[in-house]
């Protein structure tokens, strides 16, 4: 993505009154809906479930990114009525190629998806639309893999544009599904952004995009399942959700950059975006200037250390994998050339063209008796407790999306998620906990977000997501019957704040 793009966005969004300062929501919903990986590789397939818990409409735009620059791959608005929920898979059609999504859901969006007359059918009828590298190839080039197997995993986000009415073109009602489940007129919004020829009132693309839009109200929430199809498990997990990230109408043209995460928006007269978070056994409101709005999202998300749990244990068929995602990185990193801005380190791409960014973290593990086995000299992940000369434990996670694999192959992709962009970890236990320090300067990792401008105080860590991604396999059940069991778990984060 072209920040001069993005840089845009600002001075396109109208002053308007709401609500103080966005922060991540522990309940799950809000206006915007962080989704932190999705994958197509190894015959998985990824489902999506955006659910509307509300009584009133809402504009909401959609956009996949692929997981090494989180360049989009695809984006389309998404418009639910009341109590609305909107479904979709993610699929591929070979081991190569890029990713495609097919939706039976009747939501309207725009452009059209299951309604189209143009894309291509699966054999039952079913349209579907392919993932698409024009945002990182030709004049876009950001120098990483311009194939279209870069599409086949990343990371997601849906952010309210704004809550729809009926004020003027009655377009609430269009939306909304009637007692067969099906919308009104979804053809009235599509129309509405198309400025063909006879193709009907195009109030939004030739008037004015806020014509029956009201400010966001957030009440979002959703969820994404990794289904195996061929072993027969599904991990799922909640997407992360932000609230009060806009208090002004952002409702935009379906190719418009606008909304991005950088585009947040507070009620307050002098402009400033204001970040809510809960550093350690307090809070705190930290607040930047308009340029800076993607610093209030960081801010909310960033952590200083990353905690979860592994289990490998071949007697049990256990396999255990770490979802870790930087939601807001290519902010920080994607420009042509440096320096990286803070928290960041290293722009995209800084190795030849093998497309990653490097970010060092430190790792620290035990095993369920709080005690490491079997530390030995150069053990790539540090053993605690034992003296120099042992090598510190800086594992590097080169992109927007990483998996970690625990005890796995040192080659190939990753044992339950396919990931191509997994990092091995060999460690010498089968099972127990993990943290992941992002700022750690007893150790050399120094990482902190920018500064708010009130009282110069910093985020230590960095904006991060994810979760531990676990599956059994156990032949002992039953004769002849193969069980497969999966499960994901959240990551905890301990966060912290300079004064």
């Amino acid at each position: 993505m072209k920040h001069s793009r993005i840089a845009i966005a600002l001075g396109l969004l109208c002053t308007g009154t709401g609500n103080a300062a966005m922060f991540h929501s522990p309940e799950g919903r809000g206006q915007v809906l962080l989704f932190p990986y999705y994958t197509v590789n190894d015959n998985v397939q990824t489902l999506v479930s955006v659910v509307n818990s509300t009584g009133h409409g809402k504009a909401i735009a959609v956009r996949f990114r692929e997981g090494s620059n989180s360049r989009e791959v695809l984006g389309f608005h998404l418009y639910l009525g009341p109590y609305d929920v909107w479904t979709a898979a993610l699929f591929a059609t070979g081991d190569a190629g890029p990713a495609h999504l097919v939706t039976a859901d009747q939501s309207c969006t725009v452009p059209p998806i299951r309604n189209s007359t143009s894309l291509p059918t699966l054999a039952n009828g079913s349209r579907y639309v392919a993932f698409r590298n024009y945002l990182y190839t030709g004049s876009e080039n950001d120098s990483g893999s311009n194939d279209l197997a870069r599409t086949r995993e990343g990371h997601f986000e849906l952010i309210e544009m704004g809550e729809v009415l009926d004020t003027t073109r009655q377009t609430l009602r269009a939306i909304t599904p009637g007692a067969t489940g099906i919308p009104y007129d979804c053809g009235q919004v599509v129309n509405a952004w198309t400025t063909a020829l006879g193709a009907g009132p195009a109030y939004w693309a030739l008037g004015n995009p806020d014509t029956d839009i009201a400010v966001p109200g957030g009440g979002l929430y959703g969820y994404a399942s990794l289904v195996r199809v061929l072993d027969g498990t599904m991990i799922a997990y909640p997407a992360d959700a932000i609230g009060d990230f806009s208090s002004v109408r952002q409702h935009r043209a379906p190719l418009s950059p606008i909304p991005n995460l950088g585009t947040g928006v507070s009620a307050h007269a002098d402009g400033m975006v204001e970040a809510f978070v809960f550093p350690g056994d307090s809070d705190a409101y930290l607040r930047f200037p308009p340029e800076r709005a993607i610093d209030a999202v960081s801010a909310v998300l960033t952590a200083d250390a990353v905690y979860n749990d592994f289990v490998t244990g071949a007697q049990i068929g256990a396999a255990s994998e770490w979802v870790v995602s930087f939601p807001t990185k290519h902010f920080y990193t994607d420009f042509s050339n440096g320096p990286a801005i803070a928290p960041f380190e290293e722009i995209y791409p800084t190795i030849g063209n093998l497309g990653v960014a490097p970010v060092h973290t430190h790792v620290e593990y035990w095993d369920r008796d709080g005690q490491v086995h079997d530390c030995r000299e150069g053990s790539p992940i540090w053993c605690p407790g034992l003296p120099p000369p042992m090598p510190d434990p800086l594992v590097t996670l080169n992109w927007a999306v990483n998996v970690i694999s625990f005890n796995q192959a040192d080659t190939g992709p990753s044992r339950i998620l396919g990931s191509r962009l997994s990092h091995k970890a060999p460690i010498n236990t089968a099972e127990g906990s993990v943290r992941l320090s992002l700022h750690r300067p007893d150790r050399g990792i120094f990482h902190q977000l920018r500064a708010d401008v009130t009282a110069n105080r910093r985020m230590q860590g960095l904006p991060v997501l994810g979760f531990w991604a676990v599956n059994y396999t156990n032949g002992s059940v039953t004769p002849g019957i193969l069980a497969n069991y999966a499960g994901a778990t959240p990551h905890q984060v301990t966060r912290s704040v300079s004064p």
